[in-house]
């Protein structure tokens, strides 16, 4: 410990305070204007030197190292935590305030230090909110697109997933990193692939021990939901490793190649339990790491018609795409989190850090450089569009994304861009919104969730009906069915009850409702009685209230229905719904045409993106797709194609 933490750590505690967790440090100052923070001189890195000892308050050093040096270092890989309870540690002598889960890392990292005495590479550690000058937004824009250098430089990564919690099992996360670690152990010793020991591990298993691998399974899962798993910086700095991660689970090690080395493997065994984990963003790391190392979907002989900023842009489009689901405290990390990726020098301005420019320009400003540099629609489907205020409607919200979406084809067309705002897009409408219904919240329809069940037929289902000339049960039950199955495995059905017997008891309730007749339990008969309670059962599920009761819904010209899907979107009378190029669902979209100042007058149809929308019965995709390519090669399409003006 430097002399100079003593008395300040000495005061404190003469004081009777609890230096780990006490209110009082929320008030309290880093101190980096006291020359904790000197300027980086060169290819210097800031690196910490820990003391391993066991005292409450944790005491490091903070030195200046020339990469060129080639110093000896790990680096930490964490997700930053709740800002809720910081802790403090001393840095240089200091006070220092940390989140929670940087401290609990830092606890177990000294208990690492002291079991290999204070020995090794190991005691110099980088940790990005304490090598970096956090309260420096210059500092933070020059060294965030060197952190892919520190990673790629360091001996070992350092994943911490997180302090062992008192719902965790320890004895299961226990016996699973000695398993892994004598896996990985096997490989080393006898020349072999990790892959190869753990698959027969897993084959061995199957049909001996089937509820050793249950157990395995479950843990896997409970480990993979953790935060760890779902930062998008996570991935470059799990990429970018030298050598195999090092994982960190409260006091228990193992290795990141074979833990996902066990999953996949599970995986190709077809186990049913590992279906939720599939879903979890935990495997994009893994394809991250595959994708780095293998060539890109470009082929070699377009990649060398290519220039710089094409290559650059179809790299960060793949990347983009690897990472939909992931999340950053920081809205603009959605971008910057990657670009340590790009083996590129210099990079485009659209990827230089600015965190003092609003999120939105900074998106809006990758989009247009993607769009201009790819030609490809696929841009739009990185976000959520129509989303973001002072920034053309195209412009996609990486803040909320498709996390199903994780794969990038690239689909290469013409797009004529305006003055950097308009886009002009060959679209497919399918239809004018003749009818909406406003969207209803959960506590709307928790009071009488039956009667909100049919509460829309006026506007939505009586309208469909009258528009296609056909009787309004029919087309309540074709919706319902396309809602069923939209629903999918996410549905809690009754025991021995299919979607089939579901639909037909929530057509019983319906027809009774619609007809005015009370649910007296003495008038029910046992079918009734029967379907009524599989109904109340379902529409006690907040997921299928939800769907079923608070999504907004529209009506087009056309009798179809549809619905502001996934996300609520602001729907009206006179929206158009549209197919655009490439992108597999409609999008809802609004004329300005009517607002004098935005008109231009060389433009007849110039539209706003209201947002994604969800129709029944659309599915065809590749029939629309086919349209809008053949008329852009000046051929006839079974579709008509109309030009919007996009801004």
């Amino acid at each position: 410990m430097p002399d100079s933490a003593q008395p300040l750590q000495t005061r404190l505690l003469s004081l009777g305070l609890d230096t780990t967790a006490q209110p009082w440090q929320n008030a309290l100052e880093n101190l980096e204007g006291s020359g904790l923070y000197e300027p980086m001189l060169g290819d210097e890195i800031r690196l910490l030197r820990i003391q391993p000892d066991s005292h409450p308050v944790i005491s490091c050093e903070l030195i200046h190292l020339p990469l060129s040096q080639e110093p000896l270092f790990w680096a930490l890989s964490y997700a930053w935590g709740s800002t809720e309870n910081p802790k403090s540690i001393l840095v240089n002598g200091h006070q220092f305030s940390i989140t929670a889960n940087l401290h609990a890392a830092l606890v177990e990292f000294r208990g690492l230090l002291r079991k290999s005495n204070g020995k090794g590479s190991a005691r110099l550690l980088w940790v990005d909110s304490i090598c970096l000058n956090q309260a420096s937004t210059d500092e933070k824009e020059k060294e965030i697109p060197r952190m892919g250098i520190v990673y790629r430089r360091c001996e070992r990564v350092l994943g911490w997933l997180g302090a062992m919690g008192p719902d965790d099992d320890d004895t299961a996360v226990r016996e699973l990193a000695a398993r892994l670690n004598h896996l990985e152990s096997l490989a080393g010793e006898y020349g072999k692939t990790v892959y190869q020991y753990v698959q027969a591990y897993i084959t061995s298993r199957l049909n001996s021990s089937p509820a050793e691998l249950q157990s395995l399974m479950r843990t896997i899962s409970v480990i993979g939901g953790r935060a760890w798993f779902k930062r998008v910086w996570v991935v470059q700095e799990v990429t970018l490793a030298s050598r195999d991660p090092i994982m960190l689970l409260g006091p228990y090690t193992f290795s990141f190649d074979t833990y996902f080395g066990l999953l996949s493997s599970l995986a190709s065994c077809g186990l049913p339990a590992l279906k939720s984990v599939s879903h979890q963003p935990i495997l994009c790391h893994a394809m991250a790491r595959a994708a780095f190392r293998l060539p890109q979907d470009i082929t070699p002989e377009t990649q060398e018609d290519l220039n710089v900023l094409q290559r650059i842009a179809f790299d960060m489009l793949t990347f983009l795409f690897y990472t939909s689901g992931l999340q950053a405290t920081v809205p603009h990390d959605h971008i910057y989190g990657l670009i340590g990726l790009m083996q590129y020098s210099p990079l485009p301005s659209a990827l230089h850090p600015v965190y003092s420019m609003p999120f939105e320009e900074v998106y809006y400003q990758l989009a247009m450089y993607l769009l201009k540099q790819t030609q490809d629609f696929s841009v739009l489907s990185l976000g959520r569009v129509g989303a973001l205020y002072g920034v053309p409607s195209w412009v996609p919200d990486l803040r909320h994304r498709d996390p199903n979406v994780r794969e990038y084809y690239p689909q290469p067309t013409t797009i004529n861009m305006i003055e950097d705002t308009t886009l002009v897009v060959p679209a497919i409408i399918l239809g004018e919104c003749v009818s909406v219904t406003p969207a209803l919240t959960l506590q709307d329809v928790s009071a009488d969730p039956l009667r909100s069940f049919v509460q829309r037929d006026a506007a939505i289902f009586a309208e469909a009906a009258r528009i296609r000339g056909v009787p309004i049960e029919p087309v309540f039950e074709g919706w319902l069915r396309a809602q069923v199955f939209r629903a999918g495995p996410g549905l809690s059905l009754s025991d021995g009850q299919d979607p089939e017997d579901m639909i037909r008891s929530l057509m019983r309730v319906y027809k009774r409702i619609r007809g005015g007749d009370a649910f007296d339990a003495g008038t029910l008969s046992l079918e009734e009685q029967s379907s009524l309670a599989s109904v109340q059962q379902l529409l006690s599920q907040p997921e299928f209230r939800a769907l079923i009761l608070c999504s907004k819904l529209f009506v087009l010209h056309n009798g179809s229905i549809g619905s502001a899907h996934p996300s609520p979107i602001d729907v009206r009378r006179g929206d158009i719904l549209c197919v655009f190029p490439v992108l597999s669902y409609p999008l809802v979209v609004r004329s300005l045409d009517s607002d004098e100042a935005l008109r231009w007058a060389a433009y007849n149809k110039r539209y706003r993106i209201v947002g994604q929308a969800a129709l029944d019965g659309y599915d065809g995709f590749d029939e629309y797709h086919e349209s809008i390519r053949l008329s852009r090669q000046g051929q006839a399409s079974k579709h008509d194609i109309t030009k919007l003006y996009v801004v």
